[in-house]
C-alpha cells in the first residue's frame, strides 16, 4: 500500500482506496504548529459526445488525484515547508462521501482547537457544508476515530 509521504493514522491497516472518496489529514510541524485539511483520492473528469439527435451527452469518469505527493493548498503551510521547517504528514481518517469528508474536515478543525489556537493553529477558515451527510457504516466508525484523535489534542 503506497501512501506516498503520508503516515497512516486511520486505524485501518489496509486501505482499499477504491472504497473511499478521500481523507482528512493533519500536518504537524517541528515548531509545534499544525494544520488540518482534506484531500480526495479521485478527480472527476468528463467526456462529452453527441447523440445522433444532436444533443450533448456527458459521461463522468474518475482519475486518481495527486494525493500521494500533495501537501496542502494553504499558503502558510507552503511557506513553512519552503523555510525548511520539518513536518509530519498524517492521514487521520478516510471517508466514502464528499459531504462527509467536508463535514469531517470542519469537525477536525473545531474539535482540535486549531481554529481558535492563535499561536499554533494554521486553520483560518471553515468551509460550508450543505445538505445531508449520507454516511455509511465506514464513515460512522471513521468519524468516531476522528473525534477520539482530535479530542485527545485539546
Amino acid at each position: 500500500m503506497d501512501l506516498g509521504h503520508w503516515e497512516n493514522h486511520t486505524g485501518i491497516s489496509q486501505i482499499n482506496f477504491d472504497d473511499y472518496t478521500g481523507f482528512i489529514y493533519r500536518i504537524v510541524f517541528d515548531d509545534g504548529s499544525y494544520y488540518w485539511g482534506k484531500k480526495k483520492f479521485w478527480n472527476a473528469q468528463y467526456k462529452y459526445s453527441k447523440w445522433k439527435t444532436g444533443k450533448k451527452r456527458r459521461t463522468r469518469y474518475y482519475t486518481e488525484a495527486d494525493w500521494r505527493s500533495y501537501l496542502s493548498s494553504s499558503d502558510q503551510v507552503q511557506e513553512k515547508i519552503r523555510e525548511g521547517i520539518g513536518y509530519k504528514a498524517q492521514m487521520i481518517a478516510v471517508f466514502t462521501t464528499a459531504r462527509t469528508l467536508g463535514y469531517a474536515e470542519n469537525l477536525a478543525i473545531i474539535n482540535s482547537g486549531s481554529y481558535e489556537d492563535i499561536d499554533l493553529g494554521i486553520n483560518w477558515r471553515l468551509e460550508k457544508v450543505q445538505g445531508k451527510l449520507g454516511m455509511k457504516d465506514t464513515d460512522d466508525s471513521q468519524l468516531s476515530h476522528l473525534k477520539t484523535v482530535t479530542g485527545a489534542l485539546r
